[in-house]
């Protein structure tokens, strides 16, 4: 265009800027986890996050300090690198001396520190060069104070420091005081807690990065589960991975719950990607995946895991491990896998689908990590650093993720039992109490109350009277006592399974005297008309009830009381119809 120069143009900002920045990171446990990467990318082998007074709610007492042993920055790090907004040098490298991955890659990581507070004082020493230290506080100037203007003095070697890297030692120091906002409740400190314990992969474990937790004394420290030591106890694994290719799915699946009949068996997982992207090429590659499932059913409570400290609590499960988690090389990528976060539809189609096709986010425990290098620029991180970007990478990676939990769910549906099966079961079984009389035949099963009994029957204490025997491959007493008696008599019969024993106690209240046996057995078929059958005459008569003796009340008793323990139905039938003609005889003597 023509014309003549009136003046130049240049952008400026405020330091309010760095405020808005700092802002676009939603929670401070998020921008406490921002400041562990840049200890991560520094190849920190050990990094201190102390919270002792970080909780108070005088919000001018409250500090925070995170210290690491990483390579530290030199001053020209400081002054050119550090203070330089919105550029990452971990763009032009990518790998740490380590080898590791660099997490950042927007030049924001810094900005967690402002997030959480005003004041930010750095100390840091590289390799071969002096300790420096550098303190913004921006509390000292207004909002709109441009940020050319605010200036500070970077200090060599000052003596109050020099504790912090002994002789040889490297690594950076950061202070955050004069907090922006109040972390005092319990959900602040389990925020954090949850953060740091899960920014890294468990199940590729870096045994050379340890993040220390130093947290205030008032609240009680969560226990620092060993995912690993419980995933094991899971019912069912489903561990897997997209080639580096990105062409297939290989892996395997693993029936590991005791009460299914494929328990211990292991089946080859080998999918197509484009099969599951309906077609479309698969733009990814280089992801593994890993699904456990846990059931909080009661029929296996007995199984629930266990940790170091007794039976893992369910809060604890709900609240620290279930979910599914994003890593991008081994460091985790938020928000995705935290409560309520439901980013690969689990819940939704669990919901909307039949339930037994999916599972929850609350009935996994599950993980999957990316090679960032692999999938640069087909997986990118959101600005804020929370979440990814809506990429054809990333729509890829959840369709084949959501795929993997149904297909995993299809192998568990072989046999998932709802609790467990008889023949896993300790035995349990009891015989109650009978009274009988001298003559009649009677016969008792075992009531079985547990697993089933592969064992014999035996009499293990005490002894039945004469006229009575123990079946040892049913457990049935039957017979016809002989002796009359009015002395409990008291047997433990034992038998059992492959789980153990159990001794039930059988019990005869009584042996009475028997009745005369009675000419005849009598049913009715109305009112006052019942039929008679001669044990040796099998003509039937009928003839008025009101011919007959009247019935003696003790044999209706005697004969309820064998009804509770009538093992059959032909036993039962029988007893019913003497009760009901005894019945029957005594209200027609009472009615005359």
């Amino acid at each position: 265009m023509e014309g003549s120069n009136a003046t130049s143009f240049n952008f400026s900002a405020s330091w309010n800027m760095v405020r808005q920045l700092a802002n676009q990171i939603s929670h401070p446990s998020l921008a406490v986890v921002e400041l562990i990467k840049n200890a991560y990318d520094a190849d920190a082998s050990t990094v201190l996050v102390n919270l002792e007074n970080a909780m108070h709610k005088d919000l001018d007492r409250c500090n925070l300090v995170i210290h690491d042993d990483g390579t530290g920055m030199t001053l020209e790090d400081i002054t050119s690198k550090w203070s330089y907004m919105g550029i990452s040098t971990n763009v032009a490298n990518p790998v740490s001396g380590k080898g590791r991955s660099k997490q950042g890659g927007k030049g924001l990581g810094r900005f967690g520190a402002w997030k959480l507070g005003m004041k930010v004082t750095l100390a840091t020493k590289a390799e071969g060069h002096p300790l420096y230290l550098l303190t913004m506080d921006f509390s000292k100037y207004p909002p709109e104070t441009p940020l050319e203007q605010v200036k500070e003095d970077v200090l060599v070697n000052p003596p109050a420091f020099s504790a912090l890297f002994p002789e040889g030692k490297t690594g950076t120091w950061l202070s955050v005081e004069k907090f922006n906002q109040s972390m005092t409740t319990a959900n602040d400190l389990q925020q954090i807690q949850r953060g740091t314990q899960t920014l890294l992969n468990p199940f590729e474990p870096h045994e050379d990065f340890n993040i220390v937790l130093q947290l205030p004394r008032k609240f009680e420290k969560w226990e620092s589960y060993d995912i690993t030591k419980i995933t094991d106890q899971s019912l069912y694994k489903y561990e897997v991975s997209i080639d580096p290719m990105g062409q297939m799915v290989k892996g395997l699946f693993t029936d590991n719950n005791p009460y299914s009949r494929h328990h211990g068996e292991t089946v080859e997982i080998l999918q197509q990607t484009q099969d599951i992207l309906d077609g479309e090429r698969c733009n990814i590659k280089a992801v593994k995946i890993w699904i456990y499932h846990f059931s909080k059913a009661a029929g296996y409570k007995e199984i629930w895991p266990k940790t170091n400290l007794g039976v893992l609590s369910k809060d604890d499960y709900n609240n620290k491990l279930c979910g599914f988690r994003l890593y991008k090389d081994g460091v985790r990528v938020f928000p995705y896998g935290e409560p309520g976060s439901d980013w690969l539809q689990l819940d939704y189609m669990q919901n909307k689908q039949r339930s037994v096709d999916w599972f929850s986010n609350t009935q996994i425990v599950a993980a999957a990590r990316f090679d960032m290098t692999a999938n640069r620029g087909k997986i990118i991180d959101k600005s804020n650093r929370e979440g990814l970007e809506d990429t054809l990478g990333k729509r890829q990676l959840f369709k084949i993720l959501q795929y993997q939990v149904k297909e995993m769910r299809k192998l568990v549906n072989r046999d998932y039992p709802s609790a467990k099966p008889a023949h896993l079961q300790k035995p349990e079984f009891d015989y109650g109490s009978i009274a009988l009389r001298v003559g009649e035949h009677f016969t008792c099963h075992p009531r079985n109350l547990g697993g089933a009994i592969t064992k014999s029957y035996a009499i293990t204490k005490g002894k039945l009277p004469p006229g009575l025997q123990l079946d040892s491959k049913t457990g049935v007493v039957s017979g016809k006592p002989v002796d009359a008696s009015t002395t409990p008599v008291h047997v433990n019969i034992t038998s059992g399974n492959k789980q153990g024993n159990h001794a039930a106690q059988f019990t005869i209240s009584s042996v009475e005297v028997g009745l005369p046996e009675p000419s005849s057995l009598q049913t009715s078929f109305g009112p006052d008309i019942a039929i008679e059958t001669s044990p040796h005459d099998e003509t039937i008569r009928p003839r008025k009830l009101a011919d007959r003796a009247p019935a003696d009340v003790s044999n209706i008793q005697h004969l309820s009381n064998r009804l509770s323990i009538a093992q059959d139905q032909t036993a039962l039938k029988e007893l019913l119809w003497k009760l009901q003609a005894e019945v029957e005889r005594a209200l027609s003597e009472l009615g005359q």
